[in-house]
């Protein structure tokens, strides 16, 4: 069950960051002990300029790096 609900999280962030593409608007990313999860899927997301904001950061100084 909870694999099955990861994997649901997963492929609605990916369909939020391709409407976000296709609208042109800033994301707003909610991660909490997820961000490799959350930045392979904003890795894989199209291609522009991301802007937005990651709040409920639980990682630390490497991920906040990798967010930069």
């Amino acid at each position: 069950m909870a694999a099955t609900v990861h994997l649901e999280q997963q492929a609605a962030m990916a369909r939020q960051m391709h409407l976000a593409h296709e609208l042109d608007m800033p994301v707003v990313l909610h991660i909490r002990e997820a961000h490799g999860d959350g930045y392979d899927i904003i890795d894989a997301a199209p291609s522009r300029d991301r802007p937005g904001i990651v709040h409920c950061f639980t990682g630390g100084p490497e991920e906040a790096r990798q967010w930069l």
